[in-house]
This record gives structure tokens, C-alpha cells and sequence, in this order.
């Protein structure tokens, strides 16, 4: 099985071999949008890429052997772990304090990641927005056990 990834500022890319071809995933960094497409070859899913992400840097690397759930590498690229603590302690991202505001859906499924201090335990998170036109801060966050919240943000580029 051949596997390729690639991230981008808005996106990580994964290409698989799979069912006698090769399988493009997409998988949105801010909008948490996942879609993918089958090709002949894996010149045509890169060139699909090429075609869907104009302009972009695309560096094609190996999916290190550890991976056993491409899917699950995928979503897991676009998050970086925020914070783990209890119900109200005042955690702030991008300089809010999530506690403080109305936390509201944004309607898509929840993502499935790791516990922040148990790696290998996934939770699903849901994915939310606080803030106002002004500007919105998007996060996901799950209770992991009474009381106790992890919280996720989008991977941004270095």
C-alpha cells in the first residue's frame, strides 16, 4: 500500500492505494470539510490536487509506517492539542475565554482525536465557534470525564 500526505495551509492531503487505484482525501483544516476521489494512478490524484489547490506548495512526504488509520491521521493533522483541564478555569483561545462566551455548533460531525494525556484513547470532539463579527475563534472540545474538557484548535502553518 502506497500513502502520500501533504499539508497545506487550509488542508492535509493523503493519497491511498486502495481498490486497484488511488483515493485523494481532503481534508479541511478551518472548514472540517472531509471529501476524496478515486484515480487511475497516483500522478492523477497528485494532478487533482495540482487542480483543486491552484498556486499551492504541494510536497508530497511518506505516511510514516505507524499509521494504521490513514482517515484518522488525516483529521488528526488538521488539530493541534490546546488545552486539558477542568469545567471553567479560565482557558483562554486566541485570547477568549472559552467559558465566558456561548458556545455554538458549527454543524459539522464531531472529530475523532486523541485524549491530550492519554494518546492512546479517542474522544469525539464537536467542533465550535465563539466570538462575533469582529472576529470567531473555531475549537473543538470534549468532556472527557465529569468535569474534565479537552479542547483542540485548528492547525495553523508555521
Amino acid at each position: 500500500m502506497r500513502l502520500l500526505f501533504s499539508k497545506l495551509e487550509t488542508a492535509t492531503l493523503i493519497i491511498e492505494e486502495l481498490d486497484g487505484g488511488f483515493y485523494l482525501y481532503t481534508f479541511g483544516k478551518d472548514s472540517g470539510e472531509e471529501f476524496d476521489t478515486w484515480h487511475l494512478t497516483v500522478a492523477d490524484a497528485q494532478h487533482q490536487a495540482e487542480y483543486d489547490w491552484p498556486g499551492a506548495r504541494i510536497e508530497w512526504c511518506p505516511v510514516p509506517d505507524t499509521v494504521t488509520d490513514v482517515q484518522a491521521f488525516g483529521r488528526e493533522s488538521c488539530w493541534k492539542q490546546a488545552h486539558i483541564g477542568i469545567e471553567a478555569d479560565g482557558v483562554r483561545i486566541d485570547g477568549l475565554c472559552v467559558w465566558d462566551h456561548k458556545w455554538r455548533s458549527v454543524g459539522l460531525p464531531p472529530v475523532k482525536l486523541p485524549h491530550p494525556a492519554h494518546p492512546d484513547q479517542f474522544h469525539d470532539f464537536s467542533i465550535y465557534e465563539i466570538g462575533d463579527w469582529k472576529g470567531l475563534t473555531r475549537f473543538a472540545a470534549a468532556e472527557l470525564s465529569a468535569g474534565i474538557w479537552g479542547f483542540y484548535v485548528p492547525e495553523k502553518p508555521n
